[in-house]
């Protein structure tokens, strides 16, 4: 299942995040304000600063706009404390020309049938209908989301053409310089390895440290804004949100509209943490050692020191035969494991969100593989969750079978305490707890199930 970690640094909804961070001038001023050491100078302290030459690919840009820029940049480089090394070319391209970049940065590396896979991973964790367009939707998405982003493989700063330079482009610019030098100082890519080929494995680490990049960003531009920005910046940014609209991203799944503003939500409150206690010299230590799972952003005291357990599933396929394709062999995490049982696309099989983050808390590790029978397009899905405890384990299993009678109906008697079955016209969905452990497994019929669970020295 692709969580789309990197789409953190390409698709903005920075900006609507801010609006429900704290949007109003005075909410966000009092925000920031216990940030800001009130002995740095302010908006109207003269920054001196050493502009890197213009590079032949800005000649576009105008003079006041590059400026600006310039400044901000400077002004960006002092409050966050790491040194621009290096220029960053930057265009500036209309809001269609930013939108057909990213389309095809993008969806190069994403495919019409990766998708098709996906949406029925998705489904089969009841977070998708199973003929959602998952390709067409991300396509919309873009279309109305993006404002502008810093591209680590290129190196190259992408900023939206609009009305003029204004509140919501400067302080966008503020957000998406501190990407760069984020980049220039501990290499995003490779450094941190938050990259395709890592993050296709490796999909709890990268959603971490997508946390704290964004977080890092969100409270760097905040605090710019209070600091260096006007008046009129914050007037024009307040009258953006006046008459914003985003009818596409409103329109998304539940469990999409939480993943993707997750890195910006949760991510701010990770690094607030470590911001209040130890500052932006705080921060830089967590990028030296940057957080290693979802757990860690969820619950910031667990930082560094609680990493995950390693979970590990047996070859399930090949008691099933070839005829099973496998879409996905992954983790859920302790993010995914409350979207799951939270953010379904059927509201009626929801959990309520605090329920679901108090079973979900507590995880140590976990490993799901997802397997398709070809000749049926039937899904197989076999979740292994470690707990901290038999107890958390016990509280999983419990707001797993509310969830589960939501979903599949009431459960099926004669069973066993820590053994549930249910089943309606499509599927068998069976939970078994053992000590710390959970196993859900879900399946198209008995004989799969006999056939997996024979396998799994778990026959009942």
């Amino acid at each position: 299942m692709k969580k789309h970690i990197l789409l953190s640094l390409v698709i903005l909804i920075i900006l609507a995040c801010l609006c429900g961070v704290a949007i109003s001038a005075a909410g966000l001023w009092t925000i920031v304000q216990s940030q800001t050491d009130p002995s740095q100078p302010q908006s109207e302290t003269p920054l001196e600063f050493t502009p890197f030459p213009t590079v032949e690919t800005e000649q576009e840009l105008p003079e006041e706009i590059r400026l600006q820029m310039d400044t901000i940049q400077a002004q960006v480089s002092q409050l966050r404390g790491l040194e621009q090394k290096e220029s960053v070319p930057r265009f500036l391209l209309t809001a269609d020309e930013l939108r057909e970049r990213v389309e095809t940065d993008f969806f190069k590396d994403y495919s019409l049938e990766e998708a098709v896979d996906d949406v029925q991973v998705l489904a089969a964790f009841g977070l998708l209908s199973p003929d959602f367009d998952l390709y067409g939707f991300y396509r919309e998405l873009y279309s109305e989301q993006v404002a502008g982003y810093y591209d680590p493989e290129t190196k190259e700063m992408y900023v939206v053409k609009g009305t003029g330079f204004k509140g919501t482009e400067r302080m966008t610019y503020a957000h998406e310089f501190t990407h760069a030098l984020q980049d220039q100082t501990y290499d995003l890519r490779e450094g941190l390895q938050f990259n395709d080929d890592n993050c296709e494995g490796n999909s709890e680490y990268c959603a971490a440290v997508s946390a704290l990049i964004e977080g890092d960003a969100v409270i760097t531009e905040e605090t710019w804004l209070v600091r260096y920005g006007t008046k009129q910046d914050r007037q024009q940014i307040q009258d953006f949100y006046g008459s914003y609209q985003s009818p596409v991203f409103d329109s998304a799944p539940q469990y999409m509209q939480e993943d993707f503003l997750f890195p910006y939500t949760q991510g701010y409150e990770f690094v607030s943490t470590i911001y209040d206690e130890s500052g932006f010299a705080g921060i830089d230590r967590a990028f030296r050692n940057p957080p290693v799972s979802t757990e860690q952003i969820l619950h910031p005291e667990k930082y560094p020191d609680d990493v995950p357990e390693t979970v590990t599933l047996p070859e399930v396929k090949a008691v099933l035969g070839n005829r099973w394709r496998e879409l996905d062999d992954s983790v859920l995490g302790e993010w995914y494991t409350y979207l799951v049982l939270s953010a379904g696309y059927d509201p009626e099989t929801r959990l309520e969100a605090s329920e679901a983050r108090d079973a979900a808390e507590g995880w140590e590790g976990d490993r799901y593989i997802a397997l398709q029978d070809e000749t049926t397009g039937e899904m197989l899905v076999l979740h292994k969750v470690l707990w901290e405890d038999e107890n958390e384990a016990r509280e999983y299993s419990q707001a797993f079978q509310r969830y589960a009678e939501k979903r599949w109906g009431v459960r099926q008697s004669g069973y066993e305490e820590t053994w549930f079955k249910w089943q309606d016209d499509e599927v068998i969905s069976i939970l078994a707890q053992q000590d710390r452990e959970t196993i859900w497994l879900l399946a198209p019929n008995q004989q799969v199930v006999d056939q997996v669970l024979v396998f799994l020295n778990l026959e009942r």
